[in-house]
């Protein structure tokens, strides 16, 4: 039997308030924000994408992709969550199952489109464990 090590890998954030109102024009009302990571376990790059409601609002969902870059193990995990108030406020968080694998791109759902106050500072986090031997 080998003995597998769990290596806690990316933790981070990313804001959608100020940054989308930076990054979108007045013209287009949707945007895709991205974030990445990597350590020697492996990597991870995360996208999903916005909407800009009104001046003072933002709406996320309901879609999220990411992908695993080298770790060919198949039991990494990666976690997603909306939240906003300096995390505070949760919208909706997910986990993946035990079962992920570099080198796919995988597509998740918010189950929903949430409209958040920019004035909340609305942010995603994710949360990346990858498996070594």
């Amino acid at each position: 039997m080998k003995a597998t090590k769990r290596i806690a890998i990316l933790t981070g954030g990313a804001a959608l308030g100020a940054t989308l109102l930076v990054s979108v024009p007045q013209t287009a009302g949707a945007a895709t924000k991205s974030m990445g990571c990597n350590r020697n376990a492996g990597s991870l790059s995360t996208w999903w994408h916005y909407t800009k409601a009104s001046r003072s609002t933002v709406k996320v969902g309901s879609q999220l992709n990411y992908k695993v870059w080298n770790n060919s193990r198949a039991h990494d995990n990666v976690y997603f969550a909306l939240r906003s108030n300096g995390g505070d406020t949760q919208h909706w968080s997910w986990t993946s199952h035990d079962d992920r694998k570099g080198g796919v791109t995988y597509h998740g759902s918010t189950q929903g489109i949430y409209t958040i106050p920019i004035s909340h500072r609305p942010y995603v986090k994710v949360h990346a464990t990858f498996d070594v031997p």
